[in-house]
C-alpha cells in the first residue's frame, strides 16, 4: 500500500558565523565556531543589522535526528548564491543555482544525532555561479532562503521519488501527461 514519506521541517534557528572574504574551498569546517543565532529561512544580508547588503561566506549551522540504519535525504527551497552542504563533516553536494530547491541523500550511519553544515557563498563569481551576475534588475540576496526539511526514504531498494502532471496540447479535455520518476538506493550499509 502506498504511504508518504515522513519529513521534518528543520526551519527555526540555527547556529551562523559570517566568514566574509574567506575561500569556501578553504573553510576548516570542523573547527567553525558558529556563535551566533539566525533563522532559517532568511537572508542574512537582508537582515536588518550589521550583515544588511553585506558580500561573502557565511556558515549555517544544526543538527537533526534520523534513526540509525535509516535513508534519508535533506531537501533544500532554495541556497542563494552558492552553497556547499556537510553532513558530519563529510562535503555531501555544491549547488550552483541560488533560486532552484536540490536535494542530497545522507549516508546511513549507526547515529542517529547528524550535524548539518551549509556554506554559503553570495559573492558574485562568474566562474562559481555564472547565473548570477552582478548587474540583474534585482537584487541577489544570500543566504537559506526556503525551507530545509529531512525527509526519511523508504527502507525498500527503490522508491517512486516523485509524480510531475503537465498539460498537453489537449488540457482543455483534461489531457495531461504523467511522468513518475524512480530511485534506486545503491548502497547501504
Amino acid at each position: 500500500m502506498p504511504q508518504l514519506r515522513k519529513s521534518v521541517s528543520l526551519n527555526g534557528f540555527w547556529q551562523f558565523q559570517f566568514l566574509g572574504k574567506a575561500d569556501p574551498d578553504s573553510v576548516a569546517i570542523n573547527q567553525l565556531q558558529c556563535q551566533q543565532r539566525t533563522l532559517v529561512p532568511s537572508a542574512f544580508d537582508a537582515l536588518p543589522d550589521a550583515l544588511a547588503g553585506k558580500r561573502g561566506v557565511a556558515a549555517y549551522q544544526t543538527s537533526f535526528h534520523v534513526p540509525a540504519g535509516q535513508a534519508a535525504r535533506l531537501r533544500f527551497g532554495a541556497v542563494s548564491m552558492w552553497s556547499a552542504v556537510y553532513v558530519d563533516g563529510t562535503l555531501l553536494t555544491e549547488h550552483h543555482n541560488g533560486y532552484a530547491p536540490f536535494d542530497v541523500e545522507v549516508p546511513i550511519s549507526p547515529a542517529e544525532e547528524r550535524s548539518l553544515i551549509v556554506l554559503v557563498d553570495n559573492r558574485y563569481n562568474f566562474e562559481r555561479t555564472p547565473m548570477h551576475e552582478e548587474f540583474f534588475d534585482f537584487y541577489q540576496y544570500g543566504g537559506i532562503l526556503r525551507e530545509v526539511k529531512v525527509e526519511y526514504l523508504p527502507t525498500s531498494s527503490y522508491y517512486m521519488d516523485y509524480v510531475h502532471f503537465l498539460p498537453t496540447a489537449n488540457y482543455h479535455s483534461g489531457e495531461v501527461e504523467v511522468r513518475m520518476v524512480w530511485r534506486v538506493l545503491i548502497c547501504r550499509i
